[in-house]
């Protein structure tokens, strides 16, 4: 059974436990890019996930949410820091 992005759209679990992991970031990020990272992540967990391994797909999910946060607010750093080396 092949499973898409939709499916996990769609199931509350995974959607709740995305929400969690990006939410320690909603200081630093825009709901767009919360919304970005949940996305990238849950396309990631499509194609790299395997059953039956040792982590959960919860679990992987959560773990790819916060990489992608980390991520897109490290990038949005190093845009900043760049504008502000350029102005002086």
């Amino acid at each position: 059974m092949s499973i898409n992005i939709k499916d996990y759209l769609e199931n509350e679990d995974i959607i709740k436990v995305a929400n969690k992991a990006a939410s320690s970031f909603s200081s630093t990020l825009s709901r767009d890019e919360i919304q970005s990272c949940i996305l990238s992540a849950l396309w990631k967990a499509k194609t790299r996930y395997k059953s039956g391994g040792r982590c959960k797909l919860t679990s992987f999910i959560h773990q790819g949410v916060v990489y992608e946060c980390l991520t897109q607010r490290k990038f949005n750093l190093s845009k900043t820091s760049q504008l502000t080396i350029s102005v002086q």
